[in-house]
């Protein structure tokens, strides 16, 4: 997709696979509600989870040459270069949103992954229904991966 996050946030260290999804929301959110996405969150088995400004996720054309020249797995999945949105792309839709929930999933490096990360894009879908249903009408997923 072409992002990373530019402001460190408390961001937790691991030796695991990591895999990192946001859902963006559009509109003023009441606390009380954004607390009951991320218990929700945390009940799909998400590592951590935090809400941040989108201005914090920075696009680069970089982020899609290190996938191009260093993943054996290049071309080969629908949320990756060069299937996903281009960077600056994804800058434009970002710019429509006021909030994003950051939902980070360790995997252990003996799991196996493409199960885990199916079921982790299933739960992100299922994240971004329940909002939708409670009229966050442009609640968006971007599921990333699978990056290691």
């Amino acid at each position: 997709m072409g992002f990373w996050f530019a402001k460190k946030q408390n961001y937790p260290t691991s030796s695991e696979i990591r895999d990192t999804h946001i859902i963006l929301i559009d509109t003023l959110i009441h606390s009380a509600e954004m607390e009951k996405y991320l218990k929700n969150a945390e009940k799909l088995g998400v590592s951590w989870a935090k809400i941040i400004h989108p201005k914090n996720v920075v696009t680069a054309e970089w982020v899609r040459l290190k996938c191009q020249y260093g993943c054996g797995r290049y071309g080969t999945c629908l949320t990756c270069p060069p299937f996903s949105p281009t960077p600056e792309y994804t800058q434009k839709v970002l710019n429509h949103y006021s909030k994003a929930l950051i939902l980070i999933y360790d995997l252990p490096t003996e799991s196996k992954e493409r199960g885990l990360r199916k079921k982790m894009r299933r739960q992100i879908a299922s994240l971004e229904r329940e909002m939708f249903l409670d009229g966050y009408y442009k609640a968006f997923g971007m599921a990333c991966g699978p990056c290691n």
